[in-house]
């Protein structure tokens, strides 16, 4: 029996608690939420029949633990993800049932790929990215460690994401594009040229903050 873990209670940890209850099995089942806000614990148990487990600042893995960063901020998700790591923590990797995924797509530890999302041929999600709720990764796509694609983006062709890289909700970015690790990409934008690490764009076409 594998115990999930999933670390952050806030929004979407919720959202993936739910989507994990679509999952469940003899096999494995939701142990809980780490939180470093403990008191958020009351007001998520009276819609939750999960507990909070303690804080992610101290907690220690336990046999049969395997854990699901459930954090949208991709520097938060990494500094997490790499301090669980060295506590000796295993990820798992969340993939809905309605997610399409490729025969030759390459899937990373610790990824979230929520439902209706899509990682086409030859593509390759690293560790700890997830994919929300209706997104597709076109083919010969490359997505870096810890990034955080929102719902209903569209990441065309050919395309090249650094690590770290937050893009919001409804984006576009279109063939060949190459995206510097740790920017930002507003919602509802369509990036056309390279984006700069660390740069923030928005709007259509888009166009650096």
């Amino acid at each position: 029996m594998k115990n999930i873990v999933i670390a952050g209670a806030g929004g979407f940890g919720r959202e993936i608690a739910s989507h994990l209850e679509s999952i469940v099995s003899d096999k494995i089942r939701i142990a809980g939420f780490i939180d470093d806000t403990l008191a958020i614990a009351p007001a998520l148990n009276q819609s939750y029949p999960y507990p909070v487990l303690g804080k992610i600042s101290d907690y220690l893995p336990r046999i049969d633990d395997v854990f699901i960063v459930a954090i949208g901020d991709p520097k938060e998700k990494l500094r997490i993800a790499h301090e669980l790591e060295l506590r000796g923590a295993e990820f798992f990797s969340f993939i809905h049932p309605t997610a399409v995924i490729a025969r030759t797509a390459k899937l990373g530890r610790g990824i979230i790929l929520c439902p209706f999302s899509m990682a086409s041929a030859d593509s390759s999600i690293s560790d700890f990215v997830t994919i929300n709720f209706c997104s597709s990764i076109g083919h010969d796509v490359f997505v870096g460690e810890g990034s955080t694609i929102s719902s209903h983006v569209d990441i065309t062709g050919y395309v090249k994401i650094g690590a770290g890289v937050f893009i919001g909700s409804n984006a576009s970015v279109l063939p060949k594009v190459e995206v510097g690790a740790f920017s930002k990409i507003g919602a509802g934008a369509i990036v056309v040229r390279r984006v700069k690490e660390g740069a923030t764009v928005y709007s259509s076409p888009a166009k650096t903050l």
